[in-house]
């Protein structure tokens, strides 16, 4: 089964031509990954499509890491799914 991370670690190397081994949870999506607030923007419609959820303004304003924005898609996921997500906090 595939995890969060690695579904959007494979967003980030098919997508945005990133190498697997630059991506870790704190890996800063601006400053370590180069990715600019236009594809930033393409980024969170495909984890949206991808993940079938719909993330918020205000949580985007917030996420700055890998690790911060796999946590935001698992808040979301746990919401729309909560008896698959028992452990998400």
């Amino acid at each position: 089964m595939k995890t969060t991370y690695n579904t959007f670690k494979n967003i980030l190397t098919k997508n945005f031509f990133i190498k697997p081994t630059k991506i870790a949870t704190k890996s800063q999506l601006n400053k370590d990954l180069g990715i600019s607030s236009l594809e930033f923007v393409e980024l969170i419609v495909t984890v949206e499509n991808t993940f079938h959820i719909e993330i918020n303004d205000k949580e985007l304003e917030h996420i700055k890491t890998v690790g911060e924005l796999i946590n935001c898609i698992d808040r979301n996921l746990a919401t729309k799914h909560p008896n698959l997500y028992l452990n998400v906090a």
